[in-house]
């Protein structure tokens, strides 16, 4: 059942990811300005990798012995969504609408590239 929950919930933040990074290209591209529906996309977008990150250890540490093979799809879970978290940290300490849109395409779109690979 756990592989079921870690798959859908891949899969969801996946989507959700492609909705921020289109809505945050669409911004940069008419000059909108950041508001506070954008902070909300992106911090939903933040916190559902986050889950998916606890959601894809409670997986991994059930289906896998503990040795070597556990580490490598640890790393391959932790990655994206720090980097999302890191985006997410960064985009809020700039005071430009078009910085805290290009950390979020950069940081969002990187994390959404490692979540397909995986």
């Amino acid at each position: 059942m756990i592989e079921t929950i870690f798959y859908f919930w891949k899969i969801f933040v996946q989507i959700i990811l492609i909705v921020v990074l289109i809505s945050s290209l669409k911004s940069v591209f008419f000059k909108n300005q950041y508001n506070l529906n954008n902070l909300r996309y992106n911090t939903f977008a933040m916190v559902i990798s986050v889950i998916q990150l606890l959601i894809g250890l409670i997986y991994y540490f059930t289906t896998y012995e503990i040795n070597y093979n556990l580490f490598k799809p640890i790393l391959k879970n932790i990655t994206p969504a720090l980097l999302i978290f890191l985006g997410w940290s960064i985009h809020n300490s700039q005071k430009k609408s078009k910085k805290k849109f290009l950390r979020i395409i950069i940081f969002y779109g990187i994390g959404f590239g490692l979540y397909i690979i995986n």
